[in-house]
């Protein structure tokens, strides 16, 4: 092997293994809404203010990744699609969760959920978190704050429109971080 292939052959390499390591494990399953039974996304439900009506609907138009998106629209005070996979806590942890929005219409939001067993201990909101109305599709990236909830068994991934709204979901992902 001459000296031109043996260097095309490392470098190849080393990206590859940088590539590798920069791909961490998505501790949410179905985060792009492509797994459906009966209109609804696996492994989330929907919840409004006392309530309130809305709708919820998987659509194909325009995502982000994949085929599919999650559209929540309404008149509410709040309307949600919320993960029913638990992420573990643990205060030592912090954990990332990006995703993008697009809001045809009002605000809307990504979240994560604090949880003691069955008991909702808070929730993480932060300066950009709240997407406004636009066209575009916006990343959001959303650090945990599990050191504010040390008693937390687990975190939730949470979904929202605020208001006169109409928001769109897709390619939500969770990755831990030291």
């Amino acid at each position: 092997m001459n000296r031109y292939a043996m260097t095309v052959t490392v470098t190849s390499l080393a990206l590859g293994l940088a590539a590798a390591a920069d791909q961490k494990e998505n501790l949410l399953p179905n985060g792009g809404f492509e797994q459906v039974q009966a209109g609804v996304p696996v492994a989330w439900i929907y919840a409004t203010e006392g309530g309130d009506p809305a709708e919820f609907r998987i659509i194909q138009q325009e995502p982000k990744d994949g085929r599919n998106v999650l559209r929540i629209a309404g008149n509410v005070t709040w309307a949600a699609a919320i993960s029913t996979h638990r992420i573990p806590a643990d205060p030592q942890q912090r954990y990332t969760l990006t995703g993008y929005v697009r809001v045809p219409r009002g605000q809307a939001l990504i979240k994560f959920d604090y949880f003691k067993d069955d008991q909702h201990l808070g929730h993480t909101l932060q300066p950009g978190q709240i997407v406004q109305a636009g066209n575009e599709w916006t990343r959001i990236s959303v650090r945990s704050e599990t050191e504010l909830h040390p008693t937390a068994t687990h975190l939730l991934v949470t979904v929202a429109i605020l208001g006169n709204a109409e928001g769109h979901f897709d390619a939500l992902n969770v990755t831990a971080v030291r």
